[in-house]
């Protein structure tokens, strides 16, 4: 106990190299979730976790706040808001019990089954399936709970699987972030919300980062200086995407200028794998190629999500090359991926059956809701289906015969403003 007691008071007292960051001393080990550390590194992981749990305020070791305590006194898991420090998670796991603790690989778990597994369906807020999943935004520390298995883990990355293997690039405007560039007014109103998002597209980015921690991830972003570059870089932090650096495009946002920062981007990597994602309301389809003729040595993917129309008479839609790919929800990405040998079948899969089933059934005109998969000012009408519906995909069927009527039989909704979803 008192060695337990010393090891406490040396972890909370760590200056913290990393939001999630673990630490190993004799028998125990610890998981710290902090807010922000010293690199600017931030994450709302802590909020998440302390959100999540479904227990009364009370007295701990970081200062008022919620715990869990095992039974077997494997696991302690304590959440707490350390005011302006932000949200704070500690959690420790000890090898008796069910917990197992291993230095040498870096790892902790804490796993049990049955009837002892459901006692915690009781003290996190769970779905209507009865399971709560999270995965921290770097993807070291997983909580998973269904009936009868829950698990927490953390797995440190060791050096071989740190080293830069690919780069993820993405324009936040119109791809992740709902802005509604082309229409003047309504872009005003979505300038300063850090709320309004394209469904589904932070757990598939999450899940492409878990799956290929080598990809390091670049987010372009208007000038920080501006209230849409601000807030674009505020979004990015709040609504959990993986972490990355932020490049900012000059204020004009020209075709060139986008070209020169992605140019310059890709001239300071030396990765053989590229994935661009970015919009057609914007140049981005021409500056992915110019970019990708120019660094012929890369394999590129191309992704341009279709809010536009190249045939509307107003917010007019940019062409794109055949080179690239036009798709209009996060499903689509994710079956393009795990084609591409990206993700884990098993795992891209259930996103897709998940995302599937949300998407047919959205109303776009269900006011005040952050997430939208399809928002009724979206023209998608150059969409056109390249992915089978066949063996492992059959489960695309119906998003493939929504889409189609989406996209191709039923215009854009006449008069929406997201002035009426505030």
């Amino acid at each position: 106990m008192k060695f337990l007691v010393s090891f406490l008071v040396f972890v909370l007292s760590f200056t913290a190299q990393a939001v999630t960051s673990g630490q190993f001393a004799g028998p125990y080990g610890i998981i710290r979730i902090i807010a922000k550390d010293f690199a600017g590194n931030a994450d709302t992981d802590g909020q998440v976790l302390y959100e999540a749990m479904d227990v009364p305020v009370q007295d701990s070791i970081i200062g008022p706040g919620k715990a869990i305590n095992s039974a077997d006194r494997g696991l302690q898991f304590i959440c707490a808001n350390r005011a302006q420090a932000g949200y704070e998670c500690s959690i420790f796991i000890h090898p008796e019990g069910y917990g197992n603790v291993n230095p040498i690989a870096k790892s902790m778990l804490y796993k049990v089954t049955g009837t002892q597994a459901d006692v915690y369906a009781k003290v996190f807020k769970t779905d209507a399936n009865g399971e709560f999943h999270f995965v921290s935004v770097d993807g070291l520390f997983q909580v998973n709970l269904s009936p009868g298995s829950f698990e927490v883990s953390f797995q440190q990355m060791q050096s071989s699987t740190v080293v830069q293997q690919g780069l993820v690039v993405v324009n936040v405007e119109d791809t992740l972030k709902i802005a509604h560039i082309q229409n003047f007014w309504d872009s005003l109103n979505y300038n300063t919300n850090t709320k309004k998002r394209f469904m589904g597209m932070a757990p598939a980015l999450q899940m492409l980062a878990r799956n290929n921690p080598g990809f390091q991830f670049v987010y372009l972003t208007r000038p920080p200086e501006l209230v849409a570059g601000k807030t674009e870089r505020q979004f990015v932090v709040e609504n959990r995407f993986p972490r990355g650096e932020f490049r900012s495009y000059a204020i004009d946002s020209t075709a060139e200028t986008r070209e020169g920062v992605l140019r310059d981007i890709m001239r300071r990597t030396s990765v053989k794998k590229v994935i661009l994602i970015g919009h057609n309301g914007s140049p981005d389809p021409q500056v992915f190629q110019n970019v990708t003729k120019e660094f012929q040595s890369i394999q590129f993917y191309q992704y341009l999500h279709l809010v536009y129309s190249t045939s509307a008479v107003s917010e007019l839609g940019t062409v794109l090359f055949p080179e690239q790919t036009g798709y209009v929800t996060a499903a689509e990405l994710v079956v393009d991926w795990q084609i591409h040998q990206l993700l884990d079948p098993t795992e891209s899969l259930k996103f897709i059956a998940t995302m599937v089933d949300r998407v047919i059934a959205e109303d776009p005109e269900t006011p005040r809701m952050e997430e939208y998969a399809i928002p009724s000012f979206v023209n998608c009408d150059d969409f056109q289906w390249r992915w089978s519906t066949e063996g492992d995909f059959k489960v695309l069927a119906p998003l493939r015969e929504h889409l189609m009527n989406r996209c191709h039989m039923q215009a854009p909704l006449a008069g929406y403003s997201p002035r009426n979803e505030n």
